[in-house]
């Protein structure tokens, strides 16, 4: 009998220090605007007295993580990368306010996917902090560390066309992203999706 409760004791401890560390709105982890994305997952998270799920669809919701960012243009996108090989679909909501945070900005939640969600912000208040907050609601357990990929970035891609092609020198090496790009020109065949200009 005392081996058995040692056991469930133990057990018990090593559920709690396996939350992760923004498992509460308060501990939220700050995202850099346009830095590459941070890897996360709800795997052992929990949900917190007061979460509010109201922008998504009317599931129960057993594991949620946080992420926060101050706002430094009006039209910003967070982008939510899932992992592929694991299926372990997410839902997501930016929020607006301090902790808990009630006034929705943007909700994606569909069930049974897609592994992939942007949030196209506009109308942010340049200096504000915003909350990010990514749910477990179908699909298999989470059961990895790095279920997703999430990322803030600025809306607006001043290479998106012609006229703001980017100069470069000859022999420099130069690091861009066209993620967040629009196509504004046809290619000769083919689609054209997210294009920049150099």
């Amino acid at each position: 009998f005392f081996a058995t409760t040692v056991s469930l004791m133990l057990l018990q401890i090593n559920q709690v220090l396996a939350q992760p560390s923004n498992d509460n709105c308060a501990n939220a982890i700050t995202l850099s605007p346009n830095a590459n994305c941070v890897n996360g997952s709800t795997q052992n998270a929990t949900t917190q007295v007061g979460e509010n799920y109201d922008c998504m669809a009317a599931e129960t919701y057993t594991q949620t993580v946080w992420y926060k960012f101050q706002a430094t243009a009006t039209a910003m996108d967070v982008v939510i990368v899932g992992n592929s090989t694991d299926k372990c679909y997410h839902g997501s909501a930016v929020w607006s306010g301090s902790c808990m945070p009630s006034t929705a900005v943007s909700c994606e939640n569909i069930a049974g996917g897609p592994l992939s969600q942007k949030h196209a912000l506009t109308g942010l208040t340049i200096g504000n902090w915003y909350y990010a907050q990514i749910v477990h609601n179908g699909g298999p357990p989470c059961n990895t560390h790095a279920n997703f990929c999430i990322g803030v970035y600025d809306n607006e891609v001043s290479s998106n066309t012609c006229a703001g092609a980017i100069s470069v020198t000859s022999g420099s090496a130069y690091t861009v992203t066209n993620s967040n790009a629009t196509p504004d020109m046809d290619l000769c065949s083919g689609s054209t999706e997210n294009n920049i200009w150099f």
